[in-house]
């Protein structure tokens, strides 16, 4: 059982990692990443050092592709309590039908 976690780097730097529940996964080398994930409740984050994005809880189903794009915080006026300049903003499944 697996799914597909898509991450759009956005305007993050090629050396950003993903880290889910806190365990690193891989870079965002590219400008669409893709990496494979069990089914379940996570918590992601990309960290470069010290800097961590805002935490973004996702639900994953099995055989699903679920994707996020990394996006400025606007809510960022203390990052470093706030969870960071960036953030991971769900990118909404495209319907078949449409």
């Amino acid at each position: 059982m697996s799914a597909t976690l898509r991450i759009h780097r956005g305007l993050c730097c090629k050396e950003r990692v993903l880290t889910i529940g806190g365990r690193a996964v891989g870079t965002l080398a590219e400008e669409v990443n893709d990496f494979d994930i069990t089914p379940g409740d996570h918590v992601l984050s990309l960290n470069l050092g010290i800097y961590h994005s805002v935490p973004t809880h996702v639900r994953v189903t099995d055989g699903t592709v679920v994707e996020f794009k990394a996006v400025e915080n606007p809510d960022a006026l203390l990052p470093i309590l706030q969870g960071g300049f960036i953030k991971l903003e769900r990118i909404p499944p495209v319907r078949a039908d449409a």
